[in-house]
């Protein structure tokens, strides 16, 4: 092995340290983030079944406590009474960028539509709180609503979107036709579920290593 190379190997053999290093600190950083947040993570290796789980918790919580089950029903039907009425005076929660656009606060019909969706996933939220789950329990379950709560939501609908809704009449249906591409590209190569990342900007040997002191780092 000539100088030049044995300074390229050493070089190689820091790099990968530092890399390693920097991993293990961040690894750190988010385990210590997540445990200040919610102590013992209760969503941690969490997989369908345990999904399925939590949803047959909250059935039998609903069978074992009907009268919980009709309070919060009941409160469900009062707070959708004022959404009616026009007595609700709730608005998109600070920073939920899917209830950013005016429409959803201006005009009765997009207000009236998001006050009773949150009227409902707070009633969901509020039956989860007040169930004799222990907290581990609870928090699976909140997950869970969530998970649904979110799945439901008005957004994700065009007529429920007042932005897509926009989008699509200024761009004459070219819009809705990217989606559904964009949808069918998902559930044929990412197994349904939504590409977070731009897979074509990655080009290997360019901006992607494949040597194997890079796979042994990643």
């Amino acid at each position: 092995m000539t100088v030049a190379q044995s300074e390229k190997a050493k070089n190689e053999g820091m790099e990968i340290e530092v890399a390693a290093n920097m991993n293990r600190e961040n690894n750190d950083i988010t385990a210590g983030a997540t445990d200040g947040m919610l102590g013992p993570n209760p969503f941690v290796g969490l997989r369908a079944i345990d999904i399925f789980a939590a949803v047959q918790q909250i059935g039998a919580q609903a069978m074992l406590h009907p009268a919980l089950l009709l309070d919060q029903t009941a409160a469900l039907a009062r707070d959708l009474t004022s959404v009616v009425t026009g007595n609700e005076p709730s608005l998109p929660q600070q920073g939920d960028k899917r209830f950013a656009d005016p429409a959803w606060r201006d005009q009765p019909l997009y207000r009236t539509t998001l006050q009773g969706y949150q009227a409902w996933r707070s009633a969901l939220a509020g039956f989860v709180e007040r169930s004799a789950l222990d907290d581990t329990s609870k928090e699976r379950a909140q997950f869970v609503m969530s998970l649904m709560t979110d799945a439901l939501a008005p957004t994700n609908t065009l007529a429920g979107n007042p932005a897509a809704l926009r989008k699509f009449v200024d761009s004459g249906g070219t819009s809705l036709a990217a989606g559904l591409r964009n949808m069918l590209a998902d559930t044929l190569n990412n197994k349904g579920m939504p590409t977070q990342v731009d897979k074509t900007a990655f080009d290997v040997g360019r901006n992607l290593g494949t040597s194997p002191r890079c796979s042994r780092v990643s």
